[in-house]
């Protein structure tokens, strides 16, 4: 009888000490032994829910605070070729299963203070955000309801063009392509995901052959711009274009006044545009603006969780 109950002691210490090294936390992801309480946060992606491929320039940041808006670090993370996200330096919930707030932010920009994050824009990076989420240690951010979204803040303008028979027969070739009128420095409030611009309004250029290249030749049917720009939004923009001929004389268009179809007429944030302009060789010109599909290059929207 004694000897049975020494069985059943010892099973028993066999089976309560599997338990416990299996209990989610024991370990990192590395095999990395953990105290207790402690358990890394862990980002992923779910690429189903993405529209299209996604893919970010280089890395994407999180706005850290243990109040909602109140943010006091900034992580860095890294989003893998198959959507999952890492965090650079490893983060773990408070063993005290106090709350984390989260927002997402790209590109890294740069701290002015009163989480504020500033950009110079030269018309090449998109700016973007997230809504923010907050998780403890029994509310993890790896759920679904939990994903942080990144949305971009900026308008993007995409060209196509077509000329006159007149034009063709010049040998008329897109030369030069620049967007007027917008202000380059932005500052975005993480507490509230505003987005403001400050300074001089500039010139973004969106084709330039002056320094060599191949430029874009044009016909009677639309060629597409393979080049883009993201601008500043809730402006009024023009377009200055430049034409060169087979005998390398140049042709200028000034300041083409762009009309987007929406309620103020200024472009919309988070917005792709498809800018269709027609050229003739009398000075004529006309320009049309729709709403299109938002092209995806090194930056775009994604779901992170």
């Amino acid at each position: 009888m004694k000897k049975e109950n020494k069985y059943i002691v010892q099973s028993a210490l066999l089976l309560l000490s599997l338990l416990i090294w299996g209990l989610p936390g024991c370990s990192d992801s590395g095999g990395q032994l953990l105290q207790p309480g402690e358990q890394k946060l862990v980002l992923r992606a779910f690429s189903e829910k993405l529209s299209g491929e996604v893919s970010f320039a280089d890395s994407v940041f999180f706005a850290k605070g243990n109040e909602s808006g109140k943010y006091t670090d900034i992580w860095k993370a890294r989003v893998k070729a198959d959507g999952s996200t890492s965090l650079v330096e490893p983060k773990y919930y408070p063993s005290d299963n106090s709350r984390i707030y989260l927002r997402g932010f790209a590109p890294e920009g740069q701290s002015v203070g009163d989480g504020r994050i500033a950009w110079t824009i030269d018309g090449r990076q998109d700016l973007l955000v997230t809504d923010e989420q907050n998780g403890s240690l029994t509310d993890m951010f790896w759920q679904e309801g939990k994903s942080f979204r990144f949305t971009h803040l900026l308008s993007q303008l995409r060209f196509q063009f077509r000329c006159d028979e007149a034009g063709k027969e010049k040998g008329w070739k897109l030369f030069g392509l620049v967007a007027e009128g917008v202000q380059c420095d932005a500052v975005l409030s993480l507490p509230d995901k505003g987005l403001t611009f400050s300074g001089e309004q500039k010139a973004l250029i969106v084709l330039d052959r002056m320094a060599g290249g191949e430029c874009l030749p044009l016909d009677t049917d639309w060629v597409d711009v393979s080049e883009m720009v993201m601008i500043q939004p809730g402006v009024a923009v023009s377009l200055t274009v430049i034409l060169e001929d087979r005998a390398g004389n140049l042709t200028r268009f000034e300041r083409l006044p762009v009309s987007f179809h929406e309620t103020d007429g200024f472009p919309l944030s988070g917005t792709s545009y498809l800018l269709s302009v027609v050229l003739r060789a009398d000075g004529a010109c006309s320009l049309a603006a729709q709403v299109s599909e938002w092209k995806r290059g090194n930056n775009g929207t994604g779901i992170i969780d």
